[in-house]
């Protein structure tokens, strides 16, 4: 079910603190469409955009590039952090794929980072405002 524009997928994360996955994926969803909200990504309801945020082991970031370029238009990637955008034409959709190793738990603060970036890159790319610094 996806009630915001922005929608976050984060099954295979180790969340720190107490939070689980599905929460923190919850919390941060709001906080990324609030974000988007701040600076008018949705003012005119026949343009808004769709993002999908999957969040994905780090073992299997290369394949999933490989797998998408195929069948998507790539809009960004950035290596070293292990982040990608794409833009699906089929759907109408943009994906972004964060790659996160899975032996460790992550932080919310860099969960956001990592957002925050691609939510600016697919600003860029369709012109729509970039987000407020962190």
């Amino acid at each position: 079910m996806q009630d915001f524009p922005i929608g976050i997928c984060a099954k295979s994360i180790q969340v720190a603190g107490d939070l689980n996955a599905e929460k923190a994926a919850t919390l941060l969803e709001a906080w990324i469409n609030f974000e988007a909200l701040k600076v008018g990504w949705f003012a005119d309801e026949s343009q808004i955009i769709n993002l999908q945020c999957k969040i994905i082991p780090l073992d299997t970031f290369s394949q999933q590039l490989k797998n998408q370029q195929s069948h998507m238009r790539v809009c960004s990637i950035d290596d070293a952090q292990q982040l990608a955008l794409f833009h699906c034409k089929t759907q109408q959709c943009y994906f972004a794929y964060i790659a996160h190793n899975t032996s460790v738990s992550i932080t919310q603060g860099k969960l956001k980072f990592k957002l925050h970036w691609v939510a600016n890159q697919l600003a860029q790319v369709v012109g729509l405002s970039r987000l407020n610094s962190l």
